[in-house]
């Protein structure tokens, strides 16, 4: 069950949910930049997320509550993964990349690389702290499950 915490994630719990971790924050365009300048000063917080389901992985960047992309993966789309992991004051972190191969329109194979870092996911909805003891096990729970699948992938 998903602690109070990440409710604003909820309805992945439907989707089969088989891993979650924190991912550092993606390149923005200047406009982009520019909203979460303003977001910010309003208290909304940008925070991106990775999850892996039973056929997909994606990655979900939100600010405040609210989901503002989504890229989605399916797995039978991705033709390679590697993965590294390490630790950090004795928290465990991973990067992991691989290779998404999709057909163009011209029928013609396109590969394209993509690279995350991850870390358990120790902040919730609009980067609030977890404090609650289940809640920060259940986090690193997730992360350790989500590193599981994706070796189990590679």
């Amino acid at each position: 069950m998903i602690p109070h915490s990440f409710t604003f994630i909820r309805d992945l719990e439907k989707g089969n949910l088989q891993g979650l971790a924190m991912c550092k924050l993606p390149q923005r365009g200047f406009f982009a930049a520019i909203g979460d300048f303003f977001a910010l000063k309003a208290g909304k917080h940008r925070i991106s997320y990775l999850f892996i389901q039973s056929d997909q992985l994606f990655v979900t960047d939100y600010r405040g509550n609210e989901m503002i992309q989504q890229k989605v993966f399916p797995l039978q789309t991705i033709s390679s993964f590697n993965i590294s992991k390490s630790s950090l004051d004795g928290i465990g972190v991973a990067s992991i990349s691989f290779v998404q191969s999709l057909e163009s329109k011209k029928n013609k194979v396109v590969e394209s690389t993509y690279q995350f870092d991850l870390f358990p996911a120790f902040l919730g909805e609009n980067t609030s702290k977890i404090e609650s003891v289940t809640a920060i096990n259940w986090a690193k729970d997730q992360f350790n499950d989500l590193v599981q699948k994706i070796e189990s992938l590679a």
